[in-house]
């Protein structure tokens, strides 16, 4: 639920409640750890950061951006907008690039489609949310170390919410 000042804390906790839920066998995000915020693990695999655009980043993390207008005249409604930002992780011991990148985007793909179900803008069934929609951004990290191989997609979801 919204707290009324803004819709960030609403959609963040059903961006990690639904993304969980795929994450259970034979979910979209099967296999895939769904952290929000930081997290550590030392241990290759799929994870799905909601609310961090650097895993490693040893700095506090912008979690999401918003802006709020006033949406009539009296100002007693406001409309916000805004982007959360998110980073698909794939790390493998084997190093496979291409594996890494496949794995990260197709965790990635799975956030698209959560966002927009019957292929519109969704809500994610926040009430104040008037659209929830896959971001305009992406940006890819690779490394290849004697850890193997992995594949950082950094990417935001948009939203617009009614005060």
């Amino acid at each position: 639920m919204a707290t009324g000042t803004s819709a960030v804390p609403a959609l963040l906790d059903a961006l990690v409640s639904q993304s969980t839920a795929l994450a259970v066998a034979g979910g979209a995000l099967d296999g895939v750890t769904v952290v929000d915020g930081y997290g550590v693990s030392e241990n290759p695999g799929s994870y799905l950061f909601i609310g961090v655009a650097d895993p490693d980043d040893a700095d506090a993390a912008t979690s999401a951006t918003s802006q709020q207008a006033w949406a009539n005249s009296t100002g007693a409604a406001r409309d916000e907008q805004g982007t959360i930002t998110c980073v698909a992780l794939a790390w493998n011991g084997d190093g496979d690039p291409s594996k890494a990148r496949a794995d990260a985007y197709a965790v990635v793909a799975a956030v698209q489609d959560l966002t927009r179900p019957a292929g519109r803008p969704g809500d994610l069934g926040v009430a104040e949310a008037l659209w929830v929609t896959f971001g305009d951004s992406l940006q890819l990290r690779q490394d290849n170390t004697e850890d193997g191989a992995t594949a950082l997609v950094l990417f935001e979801i948009a939203f617009r919410a009614r005060l």
